[in-house]
């Protein structure tokens, strides 16, 4: 089956899968066999304009020493090729419809994302940026891509330029949501293509045409297969979140959607983190690719966030959580972000919540679409309201306002729980993350504690008790077999003396009776001859010992009743009758 070449194809059935198979999102059947379609050979195109850039003399005639300056500030580091970093927005020449939309939303100053990419991206040069969430990536890329976009001469209308790839599609409808101003404002036509929505919609917005495509790989993947849309015409690639997408499995359908696009592309990556597999996919797509990194290349969080970690126990989880609900909502304006691991903790949260009175949405992946639209525009509309939710909506919701968030349940991997926190303290401001941690988390402890110290927070010293216990600190030791002691968080140490009554019970059953040290043939079943005594017929007349139990139980006489032994209201029903009264009067 040919890739190329948009057939009449009127299958417009919805679809109930999403991205991959085995996820939140649903699964994609045809997907589980990637090759079951060809590639031909791409179509020529015409040669691709990158260079964009031209130096102002305000950058030009910058001294070093306020360039190092602002390195030294930001944490930045940088590998290739990068011109002076862009410091104000009269320094580069956007356009003027960009320039009118920047200062119609209110930006004062690009961050230093910005800084350093647009003008990286604007040279031509591919781009791998690692920065926190909530640093601005949003535009760091999707502008450069317009510039892009309205500088190629291919007269072929219809198939997309650009083409920005994301995991989940919050995080997608996020980009076109931050990028819809812009389009309109340079006359560019996006649409968003993502899983767990039907297709018809999707399909007739790809016809009309479209120069911008912001997809998830699995719906995309799927398109492509029936010849909805095609990408030999994209110039500019974006991976945003590459090591989320990675983690979600989606590797293989990035790969194969590399292979529709044509090689002499433009790409750029950005990841928060800077792990061997997100190495491997730059290494294997992107030439000459400049580097730059916000912060150290490991884990790290928002310093502007306060981080709260409560060491409990799972059953005080829901007390805490009603009396932290009590003291931040007191605020008229205050937005609250809830994060439960599974979809039926979010369910039964948001029942409890409810119950308060408190105003609560709730959000995960068995829910609609169009519900889950509702619920993310009513959490940004309204000043004071409670989002319970599960990692869903981790990355892509940037919502500036977000004052609280509550990790309920601690998350599987401690990159998860970087990016739950990322939803508040956006864009320079301040917020507080209040997180519950339990003795089922200890192994992460650790890792908790170092991602902690790196942003200037508090440890908790239980936090200190759990990492340094040996059971949790190496999960391949021989502590973590047959381990039925206990953490005491309200103490120090390991406390594994104190056995379960199951435990004392399995071990006796389990025990050898009249073996010796030498006998190794005796297995560990307890005889059904013990002492000699032959085993009784289920029917046979009882033993004498249990007669003469029995006749000791039915001639056992009760204490007598004392005045200490029983309270005074049931004395009173034990005293002996009053004597009868004097006869009526007739």
């Amino acid at each position: 089956m040919s890739y190329y070449g948009r057939g009449n194809n009127n299958n417009y059935r919805s679809s109930n899968y999403g991205n991959r198979q085995g996820t939140s999102n649903g699964g994609n059947n045809f997907l589980d066999n990637l090759d079951s379609f060809d590639i031909a050979p791409l179509r020529p195109g015409q040669p691709i304009i990158k260079n964009f850039y031209s130096e102002t003399s305000l950058i030009a005639n910058r001294a070093q020493q306020v360039t190092d300056q602002f390195y030294l500030q930001n944490e930045m580091a940088i590998q290739g090729f990068a011109p002076k970093p862009i410091l104000a927005f009269d320094e580069v020449q956007f356009p003027a419809s960009i320039q009118h939309v920047m200062q119609r939303l209110g930006y004062v100053r690009p961050t230093a994302i910005q800084s350093q990419a647009w003008p990286i991206l604007l040279h031509g040069n591919d781009l791998v940026g690692i920065a926190q969430t909530g640093s601005g990536k949003t535009l760091s890329f999707l502008l450069p891509a317009l510039i892009h976009a309205n500088g190629q001469t291919d007269n072929r209308s219809g198939d997309p330029l650009v083409l920005i790839l994301a995991p989940t599609r919050e995080l997608a409808q996020q980009i076109q949501v931050v990028g819809a101003d812009f389009c309109a404002a340079t006359r560019m036509r996006s649409t968003c293509v993502y899983g767990g929505a039907p297709k018809p919609p999707q399909q007739r917005e790809i016809k009309y045409g479209l120069e911008i495509c912001i997809a998830t790989p699995g719906r995309l993947l799927d398109f492509v297969r029936e010849k909805t849309i095609n990408l030999d015409r994209v110039t500019f690639l974006v991976l945003d979140e590459a090591d989320r997408m990675l983690d979600m499995g989606f590797e293989p359908q990035i790969r194969k959607i590399i292979k529709c696009i044509r090689s002499d592309r433009q790409t750029a990556m950005f990841s928060a983190t800077w792990p061997k597999e997100v190495q491997k996919l730059a290494s294997d797509f992107m030439t000459n690719a400049s580097h730059i990194t916000l912060g150290k290349a490991i884990l790290n969080a928002n310093q502007n966030i306060h981080q709260i970690v409560d060491v409990c126990e799972e059953r005080e989880k829901e007390q805490k959580l009603i009396k932290v609900l009590a003291a931040v909502m007191r605020d008229q304006d205050c937005k609250v972000i809830i994060f439960a691991q599974t979809k039926k903790r979010v369910d039964d949260i948001f029942y409890t919540i409810k119950r308060l009175g408190y105003p609560v949405l709730s959000i995960h992946g068995n829910k609609r679409q169009n519900e889950r639209d509702r619920v993310l525009q009513e959490f940004r509309s309204r000043p004071r309201i409670i989002l319970i939710a599960t990692d869903v909506a981790a990355r892509g919701l940037d919502v500036e306002d977000v004052r609280i968030v509550i990790n309920l349940d601690y998350p599987a991997q401690t990159e998860d729980y970087v990016h739950r926190i990322g939803r508040t303290a956006r864009s320079g401001t301040k917020g507080t993350a209040y997180t519950f941690f339990t003795r089922e988390n200890a192994r992460q402890a650790h890792d908790l504690i170092q991602l902690l110290k790196d942003s200037n927070q508090d440890v908790n010293e239980k936090l200190h008790s759990m990492s340094k216990a040996k059971f949790f600190a190496n999960r391949n030791s021989t502590y973590g077999k047959g381990f039925t002691g206990r953490i005491d968080i309200n103490h120090n140490g390991l406390d594994n003396t104190r056995h379960t009554r199951f435990s004392e019970k399995r071990s006796r059953s389990r025990s050898p009776v009249n073996s010796t040290q030498n006998d190794t043939t005796q297995n560990f079943k307890r005889s059904r001859f013990d002492n000699n005594v032959a085993p009784r017929h289920p029917y046979s007349q009882p033993t004498p010992a249990f007669n003469t139990l029995y006749n000791q139980i039915k001639t056992f006489a009760p204490p007598p009743i004392s005045s200490t032994m029983y309270s005074q209201a049931h004395q009173m029903y034990t005293q002996p009758p009053l004597p009868p009264g004097p006869p009526p009067s007739s």
